[in-house]
Order: structure tokens, then sequence, then C-alpha cells
């Protein structure tokens, strides 16, 4: 079994017309959050630093030239493994927490400062937006890719209710 990631609605009181503000991920093995997300956990949980990239298996030379990208983007936040089993609850500064499921094959792109979680099974990187944006923010995502044959999780934090959008489409970056 992998992790879940589901918003705590028992804990905020979150219905389907209101925010949640946390994430619980359930099951066993690993998954991956922004540093300092924990709130609280139940069973055997250790949390370690990621230094370089969580995308394993994909060796150090691999791993520094994805950490390299990540920096000259804009796109770099600090994460932690969280390996073991039980629950555990993640927050971050009172926001509103959405939890995006990808079915295999499927991917979505993320500012990084909005990342809160997501589950090993995911790929994750930096994708190119478009051309001509003039903005510190926008011409560049994180990218989550489920290339496994699971379902994966990526937990989004916003100040307001999130809006998911199939694409494609466009946005404003700002």
């Amino acid at each position: 079994m992998n992790f879940k990631l589901s918003t705590y609605e028992e804990l905020t009181g979150a219905t389907p017309q209101t925010p949640a503000f946390s994430c619980v991920a359930q099951g066993n093995g690993f998954f991956y959050a922004k540093k300092g997300a924990m709130v609280a956990d139940q069973g055997n949980f250790k949390y370690e630093k990621i230094l370089l990239d969580p995308n394993a298996g994909t060796g150090v030379a691999r791993g520094l030239i994805n950490q390299v990208s990540r920096r000259l983007t804009g796109e770099n936040m600090e994460i932690m493994k969280v390996t073991g089993d039980g629950m555990a609850i993640l927050a971050h500064n009172g926001h509103c927490v959405k939890v995006v499921p990808l079915q295999p094959g499927e991917s979505v792109g993320v500012e990084s400062e909005n990342i809160l979680a997501f589950t090993g099974n995911l790929k994750y990187g930096v994708r190119f937006n478009g051309s001509g944006v003039l903005s510190q923010k926008g011409l560049f995502a994180t990218n989550f890719k489920n290339n496994s044959s699971s379902e994966g999780y990526v937990a989004v934090v916003t100040d307001g209710n999130a809006i998911v959008l199939q694409t494609p489409c466009r946005a404003d970056p700002d």
C-alpha cells in the first residue's frame, strides 16, 4: 500500500461548501511534504530533509541537474521525505488545502510555493509554461507526472478555494 492524501474534514469541520485547512496522509511507505508542514501524526514516521532530488533512482548527477534547474527557475522549495506507516496531518499557515488526484499518465503544474505534499509515485520536475511572460512567477511551474500504475496525489495550498482547470487553458500568472 502507498499513501493516500485527502483533506481532514473531521478535524477542520470542512464540508464540500467550506474549505479544508489541513491534509491527512494515510498509509505506509513514503511521501514528500513541504518542510515544516507536519502538524501531528499517529503511527511510526521518520522525517528527513531532501537535499538533491526526490525522484528516486535518477542518480546523483541527474539529481544535481534537477536541483540546479529548480533553483534557476525559482521553483525550488525545501521538502522532506516522510517514511513510515500511520496517519500524518499536514498544514501550512492556515491556507486552504485542495488535494488533486492524478491517474496514471496525468500531470499537473503548480507554483512551488503552493505545494503542501505529494505522493512518492509522482515524478517531480520543472516545466516551461510559455514565452512572453514578464513576471517573476508564471514562466516556469513545478510539474508532477504520474508515470506509475496507481493513483497519485498532490496537496496544494491556496489563499482561498482552489480552481482546478483541465488543459488546454490559459491563466494570468500574476
